[in-house]
């Protein structure tokens, strides 16, 4: 017999459908989570749902917007580059501790409030920096490609057993580390932010210099 997450009736939400939702893809993937599926976990029957959600893509909507609520884009008041690597980080997190909802929450969607309302704050701040509106859009971009592939891609495990110290010496100590400590994952994620990071530096600076170029000419007119 199937035990009620739910509990007495009535008791049934958005946020707990939601969150049951987020279980089933933490620990069986996407392709898992079927409308029945949710049910079965909450202990109600399949018809209960679609109270609350009209169908599958209503729930992912609210899971992606759950996890968007974890993603900080507040911290740019000093300078863009904190922002971004205060954002980026955030985001990091949330993908590294779901891994299988990394698509989730990069989709856009037009009922992703939440997510939509990071995405929009960081593309306001960057504009409130000096960035252009496509270059803005380019940055949190680029940003965004490089928190997917580093928060689903981990070296830690890539080498967990490849080392054979007779084929491949340089690699005996680095994955003995990896397996006591674990942290070569974010520490190289840091790296290829600060790298990310200071190229846009370069990147903003030649904007600057054509919109200062562009303003000369129109004044020289």
């Amino acid at each position: 017999m199937t035990s009620s997450v739910a509990g007495p009736r009535g008791i049934l939400s958005k946020h707990l459908i939601r969150d049951q939702a987020l279980s089933i893809i933490d620990e069986e993937g996407v392709d898992a989570l079927t409308m029945r599926r949710l049910a079965d976990r909450l202990g109600v029957k399949a018809q209960s749902l679609y109270s609350h959600f009209p169908n599958k893509d209503a729930v992912l909507d609210a899971v992606a917007n759950r996890l968007a609520t974890s993603i900080n884009p507040n911290n740019f008041d000093s300078s863009w580059q904190d922002g971004l690597r205060t954002w980026a980080t955030s985001y990091y997190d949330v993908i590294h501790w779901h891994p299988n909802a990394a698509h989730i929450v990069a989709a856009g969607a037009s009922d992703r409030l939440e997510y939509l309302a990071v995405s929009t704050k960081v593309h306001e701040n960057l504009m409130r920096h000096g960035w252009p509106p496509r270059h803005a859009t380019m940055a949190a971009a680029a940003v965004t490609y490089l928190v997917l592939g580093a928060a689903t891609t981990h070296f830690a495990t890539a080498n967990d057993d490849a080392a054979d110290a007779r084929h491949y010496p340089h690699l005996e100590d680095e994955t003995a580390g990896v397996r006591v400590a674990r942290s070569i994952d974010r520490e190289s994620f840091a790296l290829a932010l600060d790298s990310l990071i200071r190229g846009l530096e370069h990147v903003l600076a030649a904007c600057e210099q054509r919109i200062s170029r562009d303003n000369q000419d129109y004044t020289d007119k």
